[in-house]
């Protein structure tokens, strides 16, 4: 069984940060605030200095006052403008019944995959915020890798895993006997991390058909 990651993996994960602050810069106008670049603002400081109180450290700049948490929440819960890599979604469809483990909140990720056209198209869909409180579920742990084996009736061996980041997202999967596999490109949050030893590594989705195609 093949099961994806969805973040910098089903698509680049840029996609969403920037349509979340083109929201975000859309309600701000509708609010009547001045007529700044907002979403350019954001996305500068966010490279600049990471993430935390972008929100904050731009409007306090130009003086512009708005409820953050209310911003926040837009941009966590906006209709994203997303679209997969390229080759992705062939490779996806090729796939016999394939599954997802991701991080985070029901609601945010199974609208990305929708936003992406792919939902429908994978078996089952484990976000780890589902399986335990606390994110204590969320990867690195076996958890969601256990629970695809009982749902779909799959052992460790039989089951590959396609993510991004060496910090979360093989650990588990590596302890279930799972065939990991890191898809590494240009645009991901996390491609200058090494690839941890005994995990395959792709540079391209043209790459990765291969190899889970050959």
């Amino acid at each position: 069984m093949i099961v994806f990651d969805l973040d910098d993996t089903l698509y680049l994960e840029r996609q969403f940060v920037i349509s979340g602050f083109q929201a975000v810069e859309d309600h701000l106008k509708t609010k009547g605030k001045p007529p700044h670049p907002y979403a350019t603002r954001f996305l500068d400081v966010l490279d600049r200095d990471g993430s935390g109180r972008v929100f904050n450290k731009v409007l306090d700049a130009l003086h512009v006052e708005a409820d953050i948490g209310e911003l926040v929440r837009i941009y966590q819960h906006h209709e994203p403008r997303l679209s997969p890599l390229a080759g992705m979604r062939d490779l996806v469809l090729s796939c016999h019944e394939p599954g997802v483990i991701t991080d985070g909140p029901e609601e945010i990720q199974r609208r990305k995959l929708r936003a992406l056209g792919l939902l429908e198209h994978f078996r089952v869909v484990v976000c780890t915020s589902n399986l335990a409180p606390n994110q204590a579920a969320w990867k690195p742990s076996v958890q969601p890798y256990q629970h695809i084996e009982a749902t779909c009736n799959q052992r460790g061996v039989d089951c590959t895993y396609i993510g991004d980041n060496p910090r979360k997202d093989f650990i588990g999967a590596v302890q279930q006997g799972w065939r990991p596999v890191r898809l590494r490109m240009d645009g991901q949050l996390h491609a200058a991390l090494p690839t941890p030893d005994g995990v395959k590594e792709v540079t391209s989705v043209h790459a990765l058909t291969q190899w889970i195609q050959p």
